[in-house]
């Protein structure tokens, strides 16, 4: 909901449509329940996992980007580090087991096991989330909202669908370019010695 109503007062979007949600009834001027992407700018549909695809266009000229989520995001930030590995931290209950990774603050610490859509995840503190590319050099990492992160990344991959259809990290550049200009915040630090 909150990636629609981002993308609804964005200067180059008209009509938002959700595939399976009902918007709030003072949403529904410009966001509304669709079965289709027919005669809207963008839809949005994240029914197993939000934040998963962005339809934009209609009919026969729909164009569809997959993976516009934190995961997706982490994969688009190893585009800045050699040799490194995405990963994601969400709130919730930390895993038993995990290999210990530094995230900034204020994520901290975490012990990273899980898998969140194909990257490895681990548990942080709410309201806090990230995505991060990590390698033996630095560390490449956007920390938010959790609600913010995963909002303003379905969002991000709305506004790339015109350059084509396939996953955020294939037009990385674009689509962290995108996330910033919706407000996420995209830090590199050294790692510590």
């Amino acid at each position: 909901m909150r990636a629609a109503y981002a993308l609804a007062g964005h200067p180059e979007i008209g009509d938002v449509g959700l595939v399976g949600t009902a918007p709030p009834n003072s949403w529904k001027e410009r966001i509304r329940k669709v079965g289709s992407s027919e005669g809207f700018d963008v839809v949005l549909s994240g029914k197993s996992r939000p934040g998963v695809s962005v339809y934009r266009g209609g009919g026969s000229h729909s164009h569809a980007v997959t993976d516009a989520s934190p995961a997706g995001l982490a994969r688009a930030l190893l585009r800045r580090v050699e040799d490194g590995v995405a990963l994601v931290a969400m709130p919730g209950i930390a895993p038993r087991r995990g290999q210990p990774v530094h995230f900034p603050e204020p994520v901290g610490k975490i012990l990273v096991g899980e898998d969140y859509d194909g990257v490895p995840m681990g548990r942080c503190d709410p309201p806090w989330a990230g995505a991060a590319a990590v390698s033996l050099a630095k560390t490449v990492a956007v920390i938010d909202d959790h609600r913010y992160l995963a909002a303003a990344c379905l969002a991000a991959g709305a506004l790339i669908v015109p350059m084509g259809p396939g996953p955020v990290w294939e037009r990385a550049g674009a689509y962290i370019d995108a996330c910033e200009e919706l407000g996420l915040v995209v830090a590199e630090a050294a790692q510590p010695r």
